[in-house]
């Protein structure tokens, strides 16, 4: 019976098994490159003008913003690691950003550059930020439906053992 029981156990947990996978590799790469990372967010989303004189003028990050961006990296890899409801709670969270995204590409930008930016007025968004976020808050509704499906199949399949295993307990 364990051993039916162990591979129905690794079938139903596999997808989620592979989106904590996944969420640890990236809160790990987050976590240790904060300033990369938003330097990646800046040169995808962020027009950088060049002045008369072609020096380029970057919008100046606050100074807390890499440090949050390493804790909500280190969030991440806590979740995927530890799972349970600290897991389910930030993969929710993560689905309802995510459709704030979707839906609010636009209102999302004005607050993020309150946020993260010192110099809120110089900071101008990339024609492409808009589609790129979209697709960026649809990927996170997706993984959260993921995740919540997954979840959800494996409590059946735990309790509820096939006949052909209960029937050869029954016999021994």
């Amino acid at each position: 019976m364990s051993g039916t029981r162990g591979a129905l156990f690794t079938r139903v947990d596999e997808p989620s098994r592979m989106f904590r996978q996944i969420l640890a590799v990236l809160g790990g790469l987050v976590a240790l490159a904060p300033h990369r990372t938003l330097a990646a967010f800046e040169t995808v989303a962020v027009d950088v003008d060049a002045d008369e004189d072609e020096t380029v003028s970057v919008p100046t990050i606050r100074p807390w913003v890499p440090s949050l961006v390493r804790a909500e990296g280190v969030l991440l890899v806590l979740a995927a690691l530890v799972g349970g409801r600290l897991y389910r709670l930030l993969i929710g969270a993560v689905g309802v950003g995510g459709s704030i995204v979707v839906t609010f590409p636009r209102r999302y930008q004005r607050l993020a550059t309150r946020l993260i930016f010192e110099d809120p007025d110089r900071v101008q968004w990339h024609d492409r930020s808009t589609p790129l976020l979209r697709a960026i808050g649809v990927l996170y509704v997706a993984v959260a439906l993921a995740s919540r499906r997954s979840e959800a199949s494996e409590p059946d399949a735990v309790t509820t053992p096939p006949e052909g295993v209960a029937g050869d307990d029954a016999q021994a």
